[in-house]
């Protein structure tokens, strides 16, 4: 299922995607985001523009950015842009997506709520959208016409249809990105998935701040991570001073594909402690 095969494809331009951003999302856009690249950066596999998988099931086109820059692919010298970061499938994510595919029963994620944070390529997302969950993707705004093209290329008969929308972690102004439920104004969230967004520790803080603002008493955050000792763990510290509660998810559970190489891959489960408070 990890076969890879080139295409050739020009990502038509689109539209800027709104989704009634605030003050507080359209200063997150304008943002930089570049900073150095290293050498963990794509290799010439990885980056090439589209991989084929069946995952569950479900056969899926996942449209990624080539990435030609010698540098980048090797040792990331001579380059100071992360640009292409999002917009490559990363193992994290197919190991992320498998994980929710084999612990949990047919249909649990039928009319389930979930937002994706750092979205990039968006794998996880859409196949939680095709096992029928409600689901929000989010990243940042030059992120946002890849993910598009591959909600539309994979979700076309998706009911409902994920949401596409930008968000900058730590913004508290939730109603921008994700759709109230029916039960007072309180947004209620069933799952929250993050996959390879550990590598900037910098970043922690808001990352850790977005799912506790987005946690119930009820939601279950994954976040799934390559080891390339750049700091990733250090996230646990971020996560428990928001007061989550975060548990080592078993290697041995991992999918027979990622089990020999649990050592390099951390997949972390983070919930509210019984009785915390649900922030409005």
């Amino acid at each position: 299922i990890f076969s890879t095969f080139s295409l050739v494809f020009t990502l038509a331009q689109m539209d800027h995607l709104s989704c009634g951003r605030s003050a507080e999302h359209q200063a997150c856009e304008e943002r930089p985001h570049r900073r150095r690249a290293r050498k963990w950066l794509p290799s010439r596999a990885q980056a090439r523009p589209s991989r084929l998988l069946t995952l569950g099931g479900h056969k899926l086109s996942i449209l990624q950015e080539e990435v030609r820059d010698e540098a980048v692919l090797t040792a990331g010298e001579g380059t100071d842009s992360l640009d292409s970061v999002g917009k490559v499938l990363w193992h994290g994510e197919i190991l992320l997506t498998q994980l929710l595919l084999l612990h949990y029963p047919p249909g649990h994620w039928q009319g389930k709520r979930v937002v994706e944070l750092g979205a990039g390529t968006g794998l996880a997302g859409i196949v939680m959208a095709r096992e029928g969950a409600d689901c929000t993707l989010t990243d940042l705004s030059h992120i946002l016409p890849l993910l598009r093209h591959n909600v539309d290329a994979n979700c076309s008969e998706c009911q409902p249809r994920p949401e596409v929308c930008c968000y900058c972690w730590g913004a508290e102004d939730l109603d921008a990105f994700v759709r109230p439920s029916a039960i007072g104004n309180r947004v209620e969230i069933d799952l929250i998935i993050a996959a390879d967004t550990v590598y900037l520790p910098d970043q922690h803080g808001a990352l850790a701040r977005s799912i506790r603002l987005l946690s119930g008493p009820t939601t279950e955050t994954f976040i799934t991570f390559q080891r390339r000792r750049r700091g990733e763990d250090r996230i646990v510290a971020a996560l428990e001073a928001e007061g989550l509660v975060v548990a080592l998810f078993p290697r041995d559970l991992f999918p027979p594909a990622y089990r020999h190489r649990g050592d390099k891959f951390t997949v972390f489960r983070i919930t509210l402690p019984v009785g915390a408070v649900t922030e409005s």
